[in-house]
């Protein structure tokens, strides 16, 4: 005759075939132990009731097809759940309901409105189903000067969690890529880790279920949950900022997942330091790490950056219009994803060939970019600007060389892009038409002679094709 134990180990080596996953079943099925076998109903011992309301909602039909399989098709379970404080009944734990089938009935007493703090939509399944967000990976983050302390930093973590930079706080801008390189810890940890359990949750999510667990009296359960994790990942800290009782909670479980050597990773808008309404413990627990900013991407990154995700998306992005793109989107990654999108319902869905008229039209629908007119002013203003001198110096009266150059430029650049006369583009620059058509000439010479020259002149046209 199977004792107990044998009756337990057969129902878990079949629940370990159905849940097909070794983080899952090491997390909610192992830590269950059977009471007792009474009339071919198996009682069951779970660590908490927010433990009994997360395997009744996903896998109540999993432990009633083990038990029916082990035990015979009339075979029932029951749930032991040990009392929390303020509902015990001289110390003894409460047998809450019984499951037929895989449906509990609970009776409303022992309910206490209790909602499991992570079933909410998109939570658990994201974090222990799915693991993490599992395209978001170090080898698809583009490096560059804006990040490359943030992703040095990041894999040293995903080698040793626990033990490097801890906590870590990664801040910056909307659409830098901090949830991106989060996550990327998270899955390069799973990967070279798979006995970790890592937890991501966005703040504002934490926030309302923190909230839930305090209005149905299960607060220690909630924290208990995070408690056991070994790598805890919040998105959006600044979230919790004037929120004093959630803001309490995190200190705690921080405290204890520090001294127990867990990993902490946070993402934030701001820095620690510029972070407002936090608790001064909880600051100086986040400096105790690593606080690393992440910085818009500069040019040249921004070009990898769409090259690189519109391969992934399945299309050749030509570099004169990633150059276009990136010159006119300069702050938010997402803004560069979202044209690329665009870009590829034409090319995939829609089957059309992209020309530069199609990418303007992408950038403005997504950044509201206003591709600006071309007069001598804002053709003037740009020539300034890449030559570092002054409107109002190109268009005085100076006979220095360098100022006589830019000028000469800043001429033939208005006779090239807007249809101005001779006569105006003169009067613009204070001067008469043969002065213009002189500026033209010499700067038709000097490219053919200067190729330093010509390639300053060629960037400038570059620049001023790509604003417009």
């Amino acid at each position: 005759m199977k004792t107990l134990e044998d009756v337990w180990t057969s129902c878990l080596q079949t629940i370990e075939t159905l849940v097909n996953n070794a983080q899952s079943f090491e997390t909610w099925f192992k830590p269950i132990k059977p009471v007792k076998l009474d009339s071919n109903v198996l009682t069951l011992l779970v660590p908490s009731k927010f433990f009994y309301d997360w395997i009744e909602e996903h896998h109540a039909d999993k432990l009633s097809r083990a038990v029916k399989e082990v035990l015979g098709n009339n075979a029932k379970f029951e749930y032991q759940i040990p009392v929390e404080k303020d509902t015990e009944r001289n110390g003894k734990p409460i047998v809450n309901g019984s499951a037929d089938n895989g449906s509990l009935t609970m009776p409303n007493a022992n309910r206490n409105g209790f909602g499991n703090p992570h079933v909410i939509p998109g939570v658990i399944p994201h974090v222990y189903e799915s693991g993490l967000i599992p395209w978001y990976t170090f080898a698809n983050f583009v490096e560059g000067d804006c990040n490359l302390l943030a992703k040095s930093a990041a894999i040293a973590i995903a080698k040793n969690p626990g033990t490097t930079y801890n906590p870590m706080v990664v801040h910056g801008g909307v659409g830098l890529g901090k949830t991106h390189i989060a996550h990327a810890i998270g899955n390069e940890i799973q990967k070279l880790h798979p006995d970790k359990k890592v937890v991501v949750v966005p703040a504002n999510r934490y926030l309302d279920q923190f909230i839930d667990a305090v209005k149905s009296g299960t607060a220690h359960s909630f924290s208990n949950f995070y408690n056991s994790a070994d790598v805890l990942i919040i998105d959006d800290i600044h979230v919790f900022s004037n929120k004093d009782k959630t803001q309490e909670n995190l200190f705690h479980v921080f405290n204890v997942l520090h001294q127990k050597g867990k990993q902490l990773i946070f993402t934030s808008d701001v820095s620690p330091s510029n972070l407002q309404g936090m608790d001064a413990r909880l600051l100086s627990r986040f400096k105790w790490g690593l606080t690393v900013e992440l910085q818009a991407p500069d040019y040249e990154t921004r070009i990898a950056i769409l090259e690189r995700k519109a391969q992934e998306k399945g299309f050749i992005l030509k570099r004169e219009f990633a150059e276009y793109i990136a010159h006119n989107i300069k702050e938010n990654i997402r803004e560069l994803e979202g044209t690329l999108n665009y870009i590829r319902v034409n090319v995939n869905d829609l089957k059309r060939i992209i020309d530069i008229a199609q990418i303007k039209e992408a950038v403005k629908a997504i950044s509201n970019h206003q591709a600006p007119e071309l007069t001598c002013d804002y053709i003037t203003n740009a020539t300034g600007q890449h030559y570092r001198i002054s409107v109002d110096f190109l268009k005085g009266k100076s006979r220095k060389r360098e100022l006589v150059n830019a000028r000469q430029v800043a001429m033939y650049l208005c006779r090239k892009f807007t249809s101005s006369s001779l006569s105006d583009i003169g009067r613009f620059f204070n001067r008469d038409h043969s002065t213009v058509i002189h500026a033209c000439t010499s700067v038709d010479d000097q490219m053919g002679l200067d190729t330093s020259f010509k390639t300053a002149v060629d960037d400038l046209i570059k620049k001023i094709k790509m604003s417009g």
